[in-house]
């Protein structure tokens, strides 16, 4: 807000009675206003980076907690049972859950049978080569198991 010239001569006519004593005032004030207009704020020292840096390499990080982790374990569990539960529902009212457990239940009854059925015909029928044919994929796994999770250091092998 500025003030108007005749609102200043009246400030100025209630603080300095006296001209010469207003002019002093007013350049002690011009003074002042060039003083503060100089001054600026300072630089910060040239090495702040660093310092800022070192602190915080020297500060531990904290690692979570036990009890933090089993409050995430038990947030993401409900997280996923919500969202298993919303997406089975599918608009499905709450009675229909007895009836869709039984069929999901009946379907996997289902499937175990016809699995052993499969195997107990193979087995009949092509014994020899139905146990070769195992025991390659088992060693195939194995082997790729073992190439791929052993490091060649610890096996004294280079890659």
């Amino acid at each position: 807000m500025t003030l108007k010239n005749d609102e200043l001569d009246q400030l100025l006519a209630e603080l300095t009675p006296n001209e010469d004593d207003r002019a002093e005032l007013l350049e002690a004030h011009r003074l002042l206003e060039h003083d503060l207009s100089r001054l600026a704020d300072p630089a910060p020292p040239v090495d702040l980076v660093q310092r800022v840096m070192a602190r915080v390499a020297e500060a531990p990080a904290l690692a979570p907690g036990r009890q933090d982790a089993y409050v995430a374990f038990v947030i993401v569990s409900v997280a996923a049972l919500l969202g298993t539960l919303a997406l089975a529902s599918q608009g499905v009212a709450a009675g229909a859950w007895g009836v869709w457990l039984t069929k999901g239940l009946t379907t996997v009854s289902a499937m175990v049978l016809s699995t052993e059925t499969a195997l107990a015909a193979l087995w009949q029928n092509a014994a020899l080569p139905t146990a070769v044919a195992a025991m390659g994929t088992s060693l195939v796994l194995v082997w790729g198991l073992r190439r791929f999770s052993i490091p060649a250091a610890a096996t004294g092998r280079a890659s």
